[in-house]
């Protein structure tokens, strides 16, 4: 199999939709020889900085010199991107071959009249690739919500992560934070070790705390209150914490949060798995963590920041990035959001910061029209226009902002990686 036959492979897979549950990855693992049994992993679920928090613990792993693989999704430019080891995705090659082996289980499977979905299959390769790779430990991302997501085929992890949990998909996890914070806290398997985000809301918290005794769980939660910040800004942040002096390369203060449930994740591993992993093997991993389109400045003249935040909690993290770090500038969003995301909360957080405001609708299916966002902004803001073309959308913003001045690219991961495809393509009109 070519790799872009394993490509056609994966799209036509998309007919049969995303549909939560555990039947289908269970037989198809169970045919694939259960991959997942064959490496020791940590499993990642919640609304906010998964693939923040699951990058920094994968490269504290690798940092301490463990062969450690990463799955997270969704990608920006290529399904490679999904999985990793040690920061290195998937070739084209392997994941053809692998995708080749899936594709007869996934056809019988079809046959019986239970077919994977795109993200359970995705999910298998991954699995397969780093058994066959003979990783030491995966740090594993869930897709959507944690009880019923295809990555839950995890029978034990050696500790479960829980980001920060906000209202997101709905419709399908629940309408409170408690729902959701339930969905999310059905990755935790009984004895389990479970390490929480330091500033949960007081519902997910009791959700957690609950879960957490049910099941036996020993429940580590970080301290937020031992957190000194040394400085922060577009190169990163910086903070103490535990006697640790850790550079955080993401923008943002939020992120700090996220590190110290990374560091809390690595004294887990240390000091309850038997783990070696030195205090100094913290600081590089948490320093060498890359992920794109988390606050990620990509040019600085003027300043391009492209965030895939799509939630108001995401988004608020954003505009407190905006208040602070991009105060006095002339600042222009381009901004696109999925019709079934709280769009009119976070257009209202973001558009109220910007002289001008460029709707362009996301390349999704789900897309808001783009003037629906842009009637969204007007309250908020007095210059507002619609650009779908995502090339000429940045550049009206450049224009627009001058040297001196910052865009900012936001709503959806969608739009953010699009409009980054579309800056790398043609760097020449753009000074990074």
């Amino acid at each position: 199999m070519s790799y872009s036959d394993a490509i056609s492979f994966i799209e036509s897979s998309k007919k049969y939709g995303s549909k939560p549950g555990l039947e289908r990855i269970t037989r198809l693992c169970s045919m694939a020889g259960d991959p997942q049994d064959g490496v020791p992993a940590v499993h990642v679920a919640g609304t906010n900085g998964k693939g923040s928090t699951s990058a920094m613990i994968a490269s504290i792993l690798s940092a301490a010199g463990y062969k450690t693989g990463l799955y997270i999704s969704p990608y920006v430019e290529d399904v490679c991107e999904c999985a990793q080891i040690n920061g290195v995705s998937i070739t084209h090659r392997e994941f053809a071959f692998i995708a080749a082996d899936i594709r007869k289980w996934a056809e019988q499977m079809a046959g019986e009249g239970a077919p994977p979905t795109e993200f359970e299959i995705e999910t298998a390769i991954a699995f397969l690739w780093f058994r066959r790779s003979g990783c030491d430990i995966a740090v594993i991302e869930t897709g959507l919500g944690g009880r019923l997501d295809a990555t839950n085929v995890i029978k034990q992890p050696l500790v479960s992560v829980l980001t920060s949990i906000s209202l997101d998909h709905t419709s399908i996890l629940g309408g409170t934070i408690s729902e959701i914070a339930t969905e999310k806290c059905g990755i935790l398997k009984p004895g389990d070790i479970t390490v929480s985000y330091p500033l949960q809301p007081p519902d997910a918290q009791a959700v957690i705390a609950e879960y957490a005794r049910k099941t036996e769980n020993t429940l580590v939660l970080p301290d937020a209150g031992r957190i000194r910040f040394s400085h922060a800004g577009l190169d990163g942040t910086g903070i103490i914490y535990k006697g640790l002096n850790l550079h955080i390369p993401f923008i943002g203060r939020h992120q700090a949060y996220n590190a110290v449930t990374a560091v809390e994740t690595a004294l887990a591993l240390r000091e309850r798995r038997g783990f070696v992993l030195s205090d100094g093997n913290i600081a590089d991993g948490i320093k060498n963590a890359w992920i794109p389109l988390r606050q990620e400045a990509v040019c600085r003249n003027p300043i391009i920041l492209l965030d895939g935040a799509h939630n108001p909690d995401g988004l608020a993290a954003l505009a407190d990035t905006m208040k602070s770090g991009l105060a006095g500038r002339r600042l222009a969003v381009v901004m696109g959001m999925l019709a079934d995301k709280e769009y009119q909360k976070s257009i209202a957080l973001i558009a109220p910061l910007c002289g001008r405001f460029i709707a362009s609708k996301p390349a999704n299916p789900r897309a808001l029209p783009s003037k629906a966002a842009a009637d969204c902004a007007k309250p908020f803001c007095d210059d507002v226009s619609v650009e779908d073309n995502h090339f000429k959308a940045l550049t009206e913003a450049v224009l627009y902002a001058g040297r001196d001045g910052a865009v900012v690219v936001c709503g959806s991961l969608y739009l953010a990686g699009q409009v980054r495809r579309a800056f790398f393509e043609d760097l020449q009109k753009f000074e990074r």
